[in-house]
């Protein structure tokens, strides 16, 4: 009963705020916020912990609609791949050369590129994960060859 009211209280909310007709989590989280104050302690982590679990249900499909192979996931990485190396080309020239010399300043190690998530699923670590196995560009310098390759994966969450 104490659940069903609390949903309803955040859902009712949520209409008043916006008559969209699907419902996000966010919209859930900006819910909670505004009817906290109506519910004692005890009550409250009650209801969270209801949140928590629904969250934790809703992320769990999500995450299952993502490729599960590796197989599935070669298109998403080699698409990802390409265009995290050709990103620059759609700089202005003057980023492009500041870029490169960025890029290059380091004559001695390879470039990383570390990624900030905010994202909830594992999505993102499985694709770091298959991008970090291999190099994602190469070339030649007058101190020998240098690549571009996936540095670390932060969650920010």
């Amino acid at each position: 009963m104490l659940i069903d009211k609390f949903r309803k209280t955040i859902d009712d909310d949520i209409k008043k705020e916006d008559d969209q007709e699907e419902k996000l989590w966010s919209d859930a989280e900006l819910g909670l916020a505004k009817v906290t104050a109506n519910y004692s302690l005890v009550d409250f982590v009650t209801c969270c912990e209801d949140i928590h679990d629904r969250l934790t249900e809703y992320l769990e499909q999500q995450d299952g609609k993502f490729p599960q192979t590796d197989e599935q996931l070669k298109g998403i990485v080699s698409l990802l791949s390409a265009h995290i190396v050709e990103f620059q080309q759609d700089l202005m020239p003057t980023e492009q050369k500041l870029f490169v010399k960025i890029r290059d300043d380091d004559k001695l190690n390879d470039t990383l590129i570390n990624v900030i998530t905010l994202n909830y699923t594992s999505t993102c670590d499985k694709v770091h994960k298959a991008l970090s196995q291999k190099t994602l560009a190469s070339w030649n310098t007058n101190r020998g060859v240098k690549a571009i390759k996936m540095g670390q994966l932060v969650h920010a969450h």
